[in-house]
C-alpha cells in the first residue's frame, strides 16, 4: 500500500507541477490588460524596476537558503549512532552572521523603496502645475473633477501624453484603492483624509483601472479607464466638455425621454454640468445627495449618482461593467442589479419602487441619454440661442433650464419632496406663503435669495449663486415653467 500511494504521488506531482508553474506565469504576461510587467509610463517603469530588484533579491534568499537546508540535511542526517550530534551553541560567527545578512537584505530592498516612495510624493505635489485630477471613491464608482477647468465627469479619467498629471484622491464612504497597473501603484482613498498620487502614460491608449480595496458588495466591478491622449486631442477633449449638448427636437423620442429623466433620475444624476458655475458646483451637490443617503440608508429617495454630462462619450457603462451602447444602456435602466448585483440605483430610485418605465419610455430615455455629447464649436441650433434653450417659448426655455441650471437635482417637478420641497403647485403656495407678494416675484426671489423664505423642514443648502448665473430672461422663463407646474 504505501509504495502504491507513493508511485501515484509520483504519477501526478510532474503534472501537477507543471500546471502550478503555468499559474504562476500566467500572472506576468505583459499584454494583460492589468499586468503590471507592461509598463506604459515612466512611473510604472521605476516601479516595476524596484519589484524586479526584490524579485531577485528574494530568488537569491530563497537559493541560499535552500541549498543551505539541503547541504545540512544531507550533512547532518541521521546515522545509525548512538547519542546527539554536536551542539554548536554559542557560535559567534554564526550568530552575527544570521543577523547582520537579512539587515544587509533588507537595506537592499528598503532603501530604493522607500527613496522612491518619497520621490513619486514629491513628484506628484509637482505635478499639480501640469494637472490636477480630484478622484472621489462611492461605492460602487469614481467621481472626478479637473481642478480649475470646469470639468466633472466619472469613471473615466482622461489625461494628456508626456504629461506628469497629479490625482488627489478623496473617498466618500469607505475604504477605496486607486490602481492603474500599467501607469501607476495602488494608493487607497482613506474617508476624511486626502492622497496622492502622479500618473503619466508614454503612448495614448486606454488603460485599465479598478479598486484593489475590498468596498463592499460591488467591489469587484468598480472599475474605471484612463485615456491619454495626444496633448492636442486632450485640449480638444477638454474644450468638449465645456460646450452643452444640442436639445432634443421638440416631439423626438429624445425630447420625450429628457422630460422622463427629469422627472425621474435627475435627482441623483447631475447631466448638464457644462456651465462653469454649475461644474464648480458638482461636489457640494453631490455631497447634498450624500448627505440625504445618509440620513436614511434603507430608504432615501436620493443618493450621490454618477455625472452624465456627455454621457454619449464615454467608453463603458457602470463603472466599466459593460461597453456604452443603446443595448446596455437600456438593458442598465431596465435592471440594474441584473448588470452590476449590489448598486443601490434599483433599490433606492422612486421609479422602481413603483411601476417602473415601461420598454418605449426606457427606449426614451436611452435616446435622450444619447444626446449626451458635444454640441458643435461656437454654434448654437437653428432658431435657438447660444444656451441652448428653445428661442420664442419662454416656458420651454424655462423646462430646459431647470434640468441645464441644476434645479432637478433637488426638486421634483410633483409635490414630493426630495433634497428641495417639490414644486407642483409652487403658484398657488406662492401665494398663500407671503401676502401682498406676487407670485413671480415671491419664485424670483426664492431662486436668487434661497435665505430668503426656507421652507420648514429643509435645510439651507441651495446655491446662492443663480443671481449671477441666470440672466433676467433666463429667470423670467424659469420662472414661466415653475408656474406652469400642478
Amino acid at each position: 500500500m504505501p509504495i502504491r500511494i507513493s508511485n501515484r504521488v509520483r504519477r501526478f506531482a510532474l503534472p501537477f507541477l507543471f500546471i502550478l508553474v503555468l499559474a504562476a506565469l500566467s500572472g506576468c504576461t505583459p499584454h494583460h490588460n492589468q499586468s503590471t510587467f507592461g509598463a506604459a509610463g515612466p512611473i510604472a517603469e521605476r516601479q516595476k524596476d524596484i519589484f524586479v530588484l526584490i524579485f531577485w533579491v528574494a530568488m537569491a534568499v530563497f537559493v541560499v537558503v535552500e541549498a543551505a537546508i539541503i547541504a545540512i540535511t544531507l550533512a547532518y542526517r541521521r546515522r545509525h549512532v548512538e547519542g546527539l550530534p554536536e551542539q554548536m551553541h554559542g557560535n559567534n560567527r554564526l550568530e552575527v552572521a544570521w543577523t547582520i545578512a537579512p539587515a544587509v537584505v533588507l537595506a537592499i530592498i528598503a532603501i530604493p523603496t522607500v527613496n522612491l516612495i518619497f520621490s513619486l510624493d514629491r513628484e506628484a505635489t509637482a505635478a499639480a502645475s501640469n494637472l490636477e485630477v480630484v478622484v472621489t471613491g462611492h461605492q460602487w464608482w469614481w467621481e472626478v473633477e479637473y481642478t480649475g477647468e470646469d470639468v466633472v465627469t466619472a469613471n473615466e479619467v482622461h489625461i494628456p501624453v508626456g504629461t506628469a498629471v497629479r490625482i488627489v484622491l478623496h473617498s466618500e464612504d469607505v475604504i477605496h484603492s486607486f490602481w492603474v497597473p500599467k501607469l501607476a501603484g495602488k494608493v487607497d482613498l482613506i474617508p476624511t483624509r486626502a492622497n496622492q498620487l502622479v500618473v503619466e502614460a508614454t503612448e495614448p491608449g486606454v488603460y485599465f483601472g479598478q479598486c484593489a480595496e475590498f468596498c463592499g458588495e460591488a467591489h469587484a466591478l468598480m472599475r474605471f479607464k484612463v485615456v491619454a491622449h495626444e496633448k492636442d486631442d486632450f485640449a480638444v477633449w477638454l474644450d468638449g466638455m465645456r460646450r452643452p449638448a444640442l436639445p432634443p427636437a421638440p416631439g423626438s423620442p429624445a425630447a420625450a425621454g429628457q422630460a422622463i429623466f427629469a422627472g425621474n433620475c435627475s435627482m441623483c444624476h447631475s447631466s448638464q454640468t457644462t456651465n462653469p458655475e454649475l461644474a464648480r458646483s458638482e461636489r457640494d451637490t453631490q455631497g447634498v445627495r450624500q448627505e440625504q443617503f445618509l440620513k436614511d440608508l434603507e430608504d432615501s429617495a436620493i443618493i450621490a449618482a454618477p455625472n452624465l454630462t456627455h454621457l454619449a462619450t464615454r467608453l463603458t457603462l457602470g463603472a466599466g461593467v459593460r461597453d456604452l451602447n443603446e443595448g446596455t444602456l437600456a438593458a442598465w435602466i431596465r435592471d440594474p442589479n441584473d448588470l452590476k448585483p449590489g448598486n443601490r440605483m434599483k433599490k433606492l430610485a422612486n421609479v422602481y419602487r413603483t411601476q417602473g418605465l415601461n420598454d418605449d419610455q426606457i427606449n426614451q430615455v436611452v435616446a435622450y441619454l444619447m444626446t449626451l455629447k458635444p454640441g458643435p464649436a461656437g454654434q448654437a441650433p437653428a432658431g435657438q440661442p447660444a444656451g441652448g434653450a428653445p428661442a420664442g417659448d419662454p416656458v420651454a426655455r424655462g423646462k430646459q433650464l431647470f434640468t441645464s441650471a441644476g434645479c432637478s437635482g433637488c426638486h421634483a417637478t410633483t409635490p414630493d419632496n426630495i433634497v428641495g420641497p417639490g414644486l407642483g403647485g409652487v403658484e398657488t403656495r406662492a401665494a398663500t406663503r407671503k401676502p401682498g407678494m406676487s407670485s413671480d416675484d415671491y419664485i424670483r426671489e426664492s431662486i436668487v435669495n434661497p435665505a430668503a423664505f426656507l421652507v420648514e423642514g429643509f435645510p439651507p443648502v441651495m446655491p446662492a449663486n443663480f443671481a449671477q448665473t441666470l440672466s433676467a430672461d433666463d429667470l423670467n422663463a424659469l420662472i414661466a415653467y415653475l408656474k406652469t407646474l400642478n
